[in-house]
């Protein structure tokens, strides 16, 4: 019987130096990742939320996979592979959909804040910028008048 390990069991399992090698092994139209652990005995990448096999449509994903957890080297298992096999019905993921249309329309609404910041931003400035001339005139009539009431010996 094969056991299973989802993806961060694999990735302590590597950093232990528990992986002898990987498998890429062919089912069909879909691959699974199959690993040799220390023991000898063989272990089943699975998914985390089912803990069934996980499996890939496209090998080089797979690949992706194994290089990302650090395994360099590995096997490859194609007796079972039917290139020209129906791929199946797509699948479809309605949470996942629905995650990133309301994080498509959270990053629109951010560019939008954003926008309206940097638009009351430079809206500010220009307001500084009148106020500080109207403020330096005030100041150049409030010396000017200071200096006017100063007698001419003290200047």
């Amino acid at each position: 019987m094969l056991s299973t390990m989802d993806l961060s069991e694999v990735g302590v399992a590597v950093r232990t130096g528990g992986v002898r090698t990987a498998v890429l092994k062919a089912q069909g139209h879909v691959f699974t990742i199959d690993l040799e652990i220390r023991d000898g005995s063989r272990v089943t990448l699975v998914a985390v939320a089912d803990r069934k096999p996980r499996t890939f449509r496209d090998p080089a994903a797979a690949l992706r996979v194994l290089h990302d957890l650090g395994i360099p080297t590995g096997q490859f298992d194609l007796a079972s592979w039917q290139k020209g096999a129906p791929r199946g019905a797509t699948l479809k993921r309605p949470d996942r959909s629905q995650a990133l249309k309301a994080a498509h329309n959270a990053a629109a609404a951010d560019r939008e804040f954003r926008r309206q910041v940097e638009q009351l931003l430079a809206m500010t400035q220009q307001d500084n910028a009148q106020v500080g001339q109207v403020a330096a005139s005030t100041l150049q009539s409030e010396l000017a008048a200071l200096l006017n009431d100063v007698p001419s010996s003290k200047r």
